[in-house]
């Protein structure tokens, strides 16, 4: 939101903290959108997806797909405050899952948006917020934790959610410790698509 010299300042602040990063084709010079990590013997191919052309975020998963045993790609889509999903977001979550990515997972509508299970793979389509502030439209206190069962030669073979809400800092907790088969969408799925959600009176 601050810029590019905001986006190198903050890139270069979380690998100094020791977090690794995917997507990071913006920087200068650019990175590969693919972050590769080995856990527990298999080789888990992350890919960042933020505001790519269809045929570059289908070649960055195919690539992906060659790198690791399960890929799992993170997608910036849908339209803010709207738990409903978008046609073009199930057009691209389909063709990704066809391009090779074992999991996709959604972030930016700022609400939980339901899953989708296709060919037998799952389409998280948003998870809401995690760690943000600001927020007072139904819903964006909301968040879901995604949690996957992965094993060796069988890759992803569970997963499930937890619900959290976020403070008025931005931080975010667990409701219960209890986990759920499907994500809590809310506001409710009605909510009519590109229209503004009404915000109650205080």
């Amino acid at each position: 939101d601050m810029g590019f010299d905001a986006y190198v300042d903050g890139t270069a602040l979380h690998r100094a903290a020791g977090f690794d990063i995917s997507g990071d084709y913006l920087g200068s010079p650019p990175g590969s959108p693919t972050l590769v990590k080995e856990i527990g013997g298999m080789k888990i191919a992350i890919v960042g997806l933020y505001n790519r052309h269809r045929d570059e975020a289908i070649a960055d998963i195919r690539a992906a797909r060659k790198k690791g045993d399960v890929v799992i790609a993170f997608m910036h889509w849908g339209d803010d405050f709207h738990s409903k999903v978008a046609g073009s977001q199930r057009t691209q979550g389909h063709e990704s899952s066809d391009a090779g990515a074992d999991a996709i997972v959604g972030a930016h509508a700022h609400v939980v948006l339901p899953e989708e299970i296709y060919e037998g793979k799952l389409i998280s389509y948003g998870l809401g917020n995690f760690v943000f502030t600001g927020m007072d439209k139904p819903g964006t206190r909301n968040g879901a934790l995604l949690e996957l069962d992965i094993e060796p030669k069988r890759g992803i073979v569970g997963h499930r959610y937890r619900k959290l809400t976020v403070d008025d800092q931005g931080t975010p907790r667990f409701v219960s410790d209890e986990a759920t088969a499907e994500p809590f969408v809310d506001p409710p799925l009605s909510a009519p698509q590109n229209e503004p959600i009404p915000v109650p009176a205080r």
